[in-house]
């Protein structure tokens, strides 16, 4: 199981950006994030996908999980109903590895349970 943002584990950052112009001020070891809710945060998938620039997904729905997976994103961010993206990913044999929103580390024992591929603390989401 993957953790970012645990404070005894050495992990990138997630960093929130909004255009193609945010990746030139990002860190190197640094992810790039963003929402996929409008055709614009597509194209910045596109972008990172073409350029291998690593990156997550953080989505909201199962419409928009299926179509972001299809451009194999590193990461899929996801805040609730893990169970069900999960199988989708290892129904689908995604390229892409399912994360789950958490805010305190008792939590990942939980998400462990249901064969999630990884969490990330709300606080690294910078």
């Amino acid at each position: 199981m993957l953790v970012f943002g645990y404070p005894h584990l050495s992990t990138p950052k997630f960093r929130h950006i909004r255009a193609i112009e945010d990746i030139a001020t990002s860190k190197n070891d640094e992810i790039v994030w963003f929402y996929a809710r409008e055709d614009r945060e597509f194209a910045l998938l596109k972008h990172c996908v073409h350029c291998e620039i690593a990156c997550a997904v953080r989505v909201e729905e199962i419409l928009d999980f299926v179509l972001c997976a299809s451009l194999k994103p590193t990461y899929l961010i996801i805040e609730s109903t893990p169970a069900i993206y999960q199988g989708i990913a290892e129904n689908y044999m995604l390229d892409s590895k399912v994360l789950c929103v958490i805010t305190h580390k008792e939590q990942i024992a939980t998400l462990a349970q249901e064969g999630v591929d990884g969490v990330v603390f709300s606080s690294w989401l910078v």
